[in-house]
């Protein structure tokens, strides 16, 4: 659907998401997850949304120092406060589905660089003055603590960078089409390398056109791998890479072999020219699509 000269805004910290429009560009301004904790800290506390948790809030950010007040925040485990900027994109706190929602935004533009984006997308608007921030403490001295309290978040911050430089990098056109570009663009080589990096080793290995398997596991955690497979960016299935394939263990590249994923499905899923990507969760790399799906797929090297 071709989409309108019409924009919609998203600003924290309500966040509809339900409302994304295809016909409209959706464009997120997104804080850095510091200020974001902190001005929704400080916004329950103006509210007053609960008395009792309001006062507990102010009394004891009043006898503690920074760090003993986020180990006590942290032990009530309460939400939103707990991976705030997260639970806005997921109700169930998930990083991969947060992370998922936010490439659906047609812009992701971190605030501190709103101007600049203004300037080079034609749109008539003009930033609004920020109010003065009164932070109700502040967390410069305790930035290891708070990477820990709000380590989701600062994770999707990361990412909301990363769709940010893409953006800038293509002339400041949408992110929908980038994103898809860039995954075919991605050789096997910096795939190998980015799971290396991550401490996984794993291939897509076969593919017919009702089916797929590969293999995938971690170099140190024991534990089994869970990889989400797309096809023209739409998730077809989550899978856990608890197969078993004797021909790794025989070759020792896994001790017990259980690393093996495969699915097949009921009808047609594959076909030439599809846009496949499969992601090893939950760092969502993607994993190395091997020759016989590359050849199938038509996708050259």
């Amino acid at each position: 659907m071709q989409k309108v000269k019409k924009y919609v805004l998203y600003d924290f910290p309500d966040i509809d998401i339900s409302s994304l429009n295809e016909e409209y560009i959706n464009i997120l301004f997104i804080h850095d997850p510091y200020t974001y904790f902190n001005a929704l800290l400080q916004k329950y506390v103006d509210q007053k949304k609960s008395m009792l948790f309001t006062q507990d809030i102010l009394s004891n950010k009043d006898k503690m120092k920074s760090d003993p007040f986020l180990n006590w925040l942290h032990t009530l485990n309460f939400i939103p406060f707990y991976n705030p900027q997260t639970f806005q994109f997921d109700s169930r706190k998930r990083l991969s589905i947060a992370i998922e929602i936010l490439e659906q935004f047609d812009y992701v533009v971190p605030y501190v660089e709103m101007e600049i984006f203004l300037d080079n997308v034609s749109l008539d608007l003009k930033p609004h003055q920020e109010r003065e921030n009164n932070f109700i403490f502040d967390f410069k001295e305790e930035q290891l603590l708070m990477k820990n309290f709000i380590n989701k978040d600062i994770k999707l911050y990361e990412r909301s960078m990363e769709l940010w430089e893409l953006i800038k990098k293509n002339n400041y056109n949408p992110l929908g089409e980038l994103i898809k570009h860039n995954q075919k663009l991605e050789s096997i080589e910096d795939q190998r390398k980015k799971l290396t990096v991550h401490k996984y080793k794993g291939i897509a290995g076969q593919i017919t056109s009702k089916s797929i398997k590969g293999w995938v596991f971690h170099t140190e955690n024991k534990e089994h791998v869970k990889v989400e497979v797309y096809n023209n960016s739409k998730l077809l299935c989550t899978l856990t890479a608890d197969g078993t394939r004797e021909d790794l263990k025989k070759r020792q590249l896994h001790p017990t072999g259980k690393c093996g994923f495969e699915i097949t499905f009921k009808d047609t899923t594959f076909t030439e020219g599809d846009n496949l990507v499969i992601k090893v969760l939950p760092q969502k790399i993607n994993l190395p699509l091997g020759p016989d799906i590359r050849s199938f797929l038509k996708i050259s090297d």
